[in-house]
């Protein structure tokens, strides 16, 4: 199959397109034929040398969550995955953490690792939702303890673990504030848009959507701009100190 890969750790230059083995079907796993791959920035950082520190050693097919049709189910191993929920045919999309990387035509991953791709979600869009969605899970509730009823603030509300942070909280019956960059903070109880840019001033108020009031903040300017969230936010920050709120920054 086709793959692209790397022989060695380096930049951009040490990246490949290779002819390689598809990868073999384990006990309690799928052979995904892959329709979408995200990219992600941990991926360049391993291309850079960071998968030495995890043990991975080269050639590497590099990418970690990708969408794509069930090719083959792999026979039930001593595992609770119940891989049988599975056949070939199904649209998945998941996330492959150590195991086969998804810069090829076929990815090998746990059962465990893959859900069903809703039909109204596109391959791309499904492909780009676990490491997102799993960075998001994993502060909020493994980490965080989000209950029902709880104030969150959530920095970056508008970025790929902001957004999802945001979904999840939602869902979950807490109160969401949140701030973010340009005119995609969505979902939120109480929220205020943050544009960085290189201006004239250091604070220009203006701008912003329906829903929350928008900032230019000069590079550097981070005093002034944290008085002016402060004054803006400030019954809402003293609300959820009030209430022991969690902090996520989903930048």
């Amino acid at each position: 199959m086709k793959a692209v890969r790397i022989e060695r750790y380096g930049n951009e230059e040490a990246v490949e397109f290779a002819e390689v083995e598809r990868p073999q079907l384990g006990e309690n796993q799928l052979l995904v034929k892959v329709r979408a791959a995200a990219v992600n920035p941990v991926d360049w950082k391993i291309r850079d040398g960071l998968g030495e520190m995890f043990g991975l050693k080269p050639p590497l097919i590099l990418g970690c969550e990708v969408a794509g049709t069930v090719e083959a189910v792999g026979s039930r191993g001593p595992s609770r995955t119940d891989v049988g929920r599975f056949v070939a045919g199904d649209d998945v999309y998941g996330y492959l953490g150590a195991h086969s990387g998804g810069y090829a035509e076929y990815v090998a991953a746990p059962a465990s690792e893959f859900v069903r791709k809703p039909k109204h979600i596109d391959f791309d869009t499904a492909a780009s939702v676990p490491v997102a969605a799993l960075t998001a899970w994993q502060g909020i509730f493994d980490n965080g303890e989000l209950a029902g009823g709880q104030r969150i603030l959530i920095t970056g509300a508008s970025g790929a673990v902001g957004s999802m942070a945001v979904q999840l909280a939602k869902n979950k019956g807490a109160y969401v504030i949140g701030t973010g960059s340009g005119r995609s903070i969505l979902g939120v109880d109480l929220g205020k848009t943050v544009r960085r840019a290189v201006t004239e001033g250091l604070l220009l108020k203006g701008g912003g959507h329906a829903m929350a009031a928008g900032i230019t903040v000069k590079h550097g300017a981070l005093a002034e701009f944290r008085a002016y969230l402060e004054s803006e936010l400030a019954e809402a920050v003293a609300a959820a100190r009030a209430d022991q709120a969690l902090l996520i920054d989903g930048a």
